[in-house]
């Protein structure tokens, strides 16, 4: 893997995408342009799928969040119940055994926890969840009972 000291340019882009569309293999494109086969596997699938920056992918996919109502759902309930509970991020992680990130990731909406990882984390900071709110979050499950707690977790 080549290693590269400057940012990738637009011009090395179009290069990358040139060779690319001429059927070069990624490690080929990699090795002549002096950057990282990764670099090359993201530029070529991001530009296959419409975008020429990984910015502009980034910024699709937040948008495509923020109107996700499972990630509303999700951030609204973790809002709510740690400014409820006083628990921020490290703290709640560290009673759960979930890294730091990972929490500010459900705050925000980024990421979606398993069910039972979720209802762990309500039972930790002391807060009952609906199952309506459950059943936004996780359409597709039929888990869900009256109660709010997945039958799944035999709690």
């Amino acid at each position: 893997m080549a290693k590269r000291s400057t940012p990738i340019t637009p011009e090395m882009r179009e290069q990358a995408w040139i060779m690319h569309t001429e059927g070069k293999k990624t490690r080929e494109i990699a090795d002549t342009l002096g950057i990282s086969h990764s670099s090359v596997y993201n530029l070529t699938n991001l530009r296959e799928r419409g975008f020429h920056s990984t910015t502009a992918y980034q910024k699709e996919r937040a948008s495509r969040r923020a109107q996700d109502p499972r990630h509303a759902a999700l951030r609204t309930l973790f809002n709510d119940s740690m400014r409820n509970s006083g628990y921020n991020s490290y703290s709640l992680g560290k009673l759960a055994g979930v890294a730091k990130q990972t929490i500010h990731d459900y705050v925000h909406g980024r990421a979606i926890p398993q069910v039972s990882r979720l209802m762990g984390l309500l039972e930790i900071m002391g807060v009952s969840s609906d199952k309506e709110t459950l059943g936004i979050i996780y359409p597709q499950r039929n888990e869900v009972p009256q109660e709010g707690i997945p039958r799944s977790l035999n709690l």
